[in-house]
Formats: structure tokens, C-alpha cells, sequence
């Protein structure tokens, strides 16, 4: 296992406790010799001094706790599968993956702080936005099967037509295609 520059075992666990203990200071010596990656297995605040949309460069917000710093932290999409760009200054968390300190990645930002940019990522992670043009098929009309009648025909983009047969009058056949735009959107999904 490599150990980032900077970074040593020699440092405290987090939350070292009461230091005048020499028992609970021996102890605390003994696990870090037999597990030194003991820091490693937990998620911590850093702060990101690099940014990007695939990793960050970033360093313990707390410096006391002896976690390595100028760590290469993977950005890692959430289970909604995003990308987004972080900026530096904002916090991330970071989780070491079994606690190999060449194995960081950033799972989470800071909730008060939005990422410079997103993606959604995937198949089916396409997303409509205000403005977007809409080509919602076609509709027909033409006299029905029955005197008196119309027969209105809709064919989307993809999938079976449509037939409604409504009492009236038609002209002959014609065929409109219907679309239009997105005039609203959801306060819930924004997309850049």
C-alpha cells in the first residue's frame, strides 16, 4: 500500500481523547502499528483545492485529525448516476476504499454549496429543458366508417397509431404534425 507524501501513521488517530492516559495512549499506539490505515476507514470533510468533473485535489478540512492532504480524490456519481464540476473552495467527502490511501474518491459535496456543473449520466439519462423543441407525431382526420362520422387518426414518434371515430363532418383527409415547446419545467431537476 502506498502512502501519500505527507502522510504518516505517526500521526494521531482522530479524536485522540484525553492525552495524559498512558494506557489509552498505548493502546492507541499498538492499533496504529498493527492497522495503520485504522484513520483511513471513515468518511472525512475536505476541502478541495483542485477542482474537476472526474477528481479533485483536496486536503482535510481539519488538519489535527492526520489524515493525509493533497489528496487525488475520484469523483464518484451518486446511485442517480451525475456528474458534476466541482469548484475549489467547496467541501467534499472523502471515503478511502478499504482504507487504501491511493484509492480516495469524493462521494458527496457540501449541500450549501451547488456543483459549477452537471451531468446526468447513462443510458435513459436524458433530460427536456424550457425552450426544448417537442415533435409529439401526427394528427389525421378523414370521413369515418359510418355516415355522419370522422375518423381521427394519432401517430406518435414511435408506437401503435391512435384511431377515435367522433360524430361529424370532415373535409377529406389531412394530416397535422403536432409539436410545440417546453414552456415550464420541474423546481426539482435543473439542467445546465
Amino acid at each position: 500500500m502506498a502512502i501519500p507524501v505527507g502522510y504518516t501513521t505517526e500521526a494521531p488517530l482522530p479524536s485522540p481523547g484525553p492525552v495524559d492516559d498512558r494506557a489509552l495512549h498505548a493502546f492507541r499506539e499498538l492499533v496504529r502499528a498493527v492497522l495503520p490505515q485504522l484513520a483511513l476507514l471513515g468518511v472525512w470533510e475536505y476541502r478541495v483545492e483542485v477542482g474537476g468533473s472526474t477528481s479533485v485535489t483536496c486536503s482535510p478540512v481539519d488538519p489535527s485529525l492526520g489524515l493525509p492532504g493533497g489528496v487525488v480524490a475520484q469523483i464518484w456519481p451518486s446511485v442517480l448516476g451525475e456528474q458534476v464540476t466541482i469548484a475549489p473552495g467547496q467541501r467534499v467527502l472523502v471515503a478511502f476504499v478499504n482504507g487504501d490511501p491511493s484509492r480516495a474518491v469524493a462521494l458527496a459535496g457540501d449541500p450549501s454549496t451547488r456543483p459549477t456543473a452537471a451531468a446526468l449520466l447513462g443510458p435513459g439519462s436524458a433530460a427536456a429543458r424550457v425552450g426544448d423543441a417537442v415533435a409529439a407525431g401526427t394528427l389525421a382526420w378523414a370521413p369515418g366508417p359510418t355516415a355522419g362520422t370522422i375518423a381521427v387518426t394519432y401517430a406518435p414518434g414511435t408506437g401503435s397509431p391512435l384511431v377515435l371515430t367522433l360524430t361529424g363532418t370532415a373535409a377529406g383527409p389531412a394530416l397535422v404534425p403536432v409539436d410545440g415547446s417546453i414552456t415550464s419545467g420541474s423546481s426539482k431537476v435543473t439542467v445546465g
